[in-house]
């Protein structure tokens, strides 16, 4: 795990006979990260020089900026290595229907959400733009569109028909004993969009007509907005409408109805100018777990102990939920077998803590306390500091989580930037960065 900053960035070394096949997951830092570029340049070259420049798998999971910075920041470092195979969740595929569909509506909200923040008061816009930054928008005026073309510049690097596009349920092998085994995300436009375990069904209706009556608003359509439809800033409902502050001073009429007119703007309670846009940070939030939920979610086989490397990346409930719909085909003893997610849960020695800790991203009863194996350990990708202070996410990573993580794994679990004096059975610390004032990266051997 590199330690460069709150993102992902991983490297599993497996040995194959007397060689190494090296996967990699994801390269990304949140934007607000102090010094970003330099921190992903730091940790793509110890990638690179981890690997020798050749790498024979990269997964890259999702379209948030945290995950996929590092493919533009240190692009000149990335083609300087080899890549054989990238895999993707089938939602980058763009053949498939529902794919394009997903990726429409969250383009449409992006816009929609860019928008409002134009016409947002300054105390409105923090949380919003806090929202946005997974998509690579750091301020007001910034497009959409970087974190997608992240997402996809590995692809001018692999061979096209090495491109790969995985379904939940299928397997990959990715040397003689070594098998993926891919869970997720369902291939379910509802699943996807349920990101708690409560029923999301009229959420998700409201967001959706939000959307539209939003668009709708702004004199937006699918190409974006149109000047000459797109409501003033003072008051988006209506062009003829009148901002508060240019209310006529003077009014002539009976007294009683004088005494309402010059009182009724002076109770700010009343003033509802910009509450409206409230709504946007709903659709920005909706957006964002959306996305997440889109996570390339997989399992690690290791045929020779029959056990289990845990990688969900940001994947919330509905992702989560769904890997109980189908079974995954491995070899045991040499013998083709169909296991369940139970069987993979109890057999996982590595996990991945989804969501940088989050409170929405590991399931307990359906994942979580399945996990039941005396060799389980556990990495957290997650920057204290950045997330608390610069973020103002102060539950991130999530204390009961955390304190649950190092019972399961009876103290194995390392956070990216731990700072304890020793580390825990198996872990060991790479060089010290003079940028970061702490490891490049952590190792761990199982």
């Amino acid at each position: 795990m590199f330690c460069h900053a709150l993102g992902d960035c991983f490297l599993i070394g497996l040995p194959h006979g007397q060689e190494i096949v090296y996967l990699a997951i994801d390269c990304g830092a949140i934007i607000g990260t102090p010094d970003s570029s330099a921190r992903i340049q730091e940790a793509a070259q110890g990638l690179l020089d981890s690997c020798q420049g050749k790498l024979n798998h990269l997964a890259v999971t999702h379209e948030h900026w945290d995950h996929v910075s590092g493919f533009l920041d240190a692009e000149e470092i990335w083609k300087k290595i080899a890549i054989e195979t990238l895999h993707y969740a089938w939602t980058e595929d763009e053949t498939d229907e529902l794919a394009n569909s997903i990726r429409d509506q969250r383009d449409r909200s992006a816009e929609v959400a860019l928008t409002a923040l134009q016409k947002m008061t300054e105390d409105q816009k923090g949380r919003t733009l806090g929202l946005l930054g997974f998509l690579g928008v750091a301020e007001e005026g910034e497009k959409i569109g970087k974190t997608r073309q992240g997402l996809i510049k590995p692809r001018e690097w692999v061979k096209k028909d090495n491109v790969k596009y995985w379904h939940p349920g299928q397997t990959f092998q990715i040397s003689e004993n070594i098998r993926l085994a891919f869970l997720g995300p369902p291939h379910d436009e509802k699943a996807l969009k349920k990101t708690s375990k409560k029923n999301q069904q009229y959420a998700l209706a409201m967001n959706e007509m939000l959307l539209g009556g939003m668009e709708m608003m702004f004199g937006m359509n699918s190409k974006g907005v149109d000047p000459d439809t797109s409501a003033p800033a003072g008051l988006p409902f209506l062009r003829e409408g009148i901002p508060f502050e240019d209310v006529p001073k003077e009014f002539e009429g009976d007294e009683k109805i004088l005494a309402i007119y010059k009182s009724y703007t002076d109770a700010q309670y009343r003033r509802i100018d910009h509450d409206w846009l409230k709504s946007v940070e709903s659709l920005a939030l909706a957006m964002d777990s959306a996305t997440n939920n889109t996570s390339l979610a997989f399992a690690l086989h290791l045929e020779d102990t029959d056990e289990y490397l845990l990688f969900v990346a940001d994947a919330q409930a509905g992702n989560w939920l769904s890997w109980g719909n189908q079974t995954y085909k491995v070899k045991v003893d040499g013998v083709e077998k169909d296991v369940t997610i139970d069987e993979i849960f109890a057999k996982t020695i590595f996990y991945k803590v989804g969501h940088h800790g989050s409170h929405n991203a590991t399931m307990s009863h359906e994942g979580l306390e399945k996990m039941t194996n005396d060799k389980l350990a556990a990495m957290i990708p997650v920057d204290t500091f950045i997330a608390h202070e610069k973020k103002g996410w102060t539950e991130m990573p999530l204390e009961a989580l955390v304190d649950r993580l190092r019972q399961k794994t009876q103290g194995r679990l390392m956070l990216l930037d731990d700072s304890a004096d020793s580390c825990p059975p198996g872990f060991v610390r790479g060089p010290k960065s003079d940028l970061l004032n702490r490891q490049i990266y952590l190792d761990y051997y199982s």
